[in-house]
């Protein structure tokens, strides 16, 4: 059977709301699913595509001074 495994989620990062901290990544879409409002579940493409976007922010203004 052919599943679509890259449209699926496959890890999320879990991350304090209030700071952005980030607490673990999981593969566990019950825990997720369980999560305290104080936390949020950031799928981990996105938060990878996220960090690299700062990175490269951050890169250019330092090159740029």
């Amino acid at each position: 059977m052919f599943t679509q495994s890259l449209t699926r989620t496959a890890s999320w990062v879990i991350r304090e709301k209030e700071t952005g901290r980030v607490i673990c990544e999981t593969f566990n879409e019950r825990a997720v699913a369980a999560l305290k409002p104080t936390y949020e579940a950031v799928p981990i493409l996105e938060y990878l595509q996220d960090m690299n976007r700062r990175i490269r922010s951050e890169a250019q203004c330092s090159i740029k001074t």
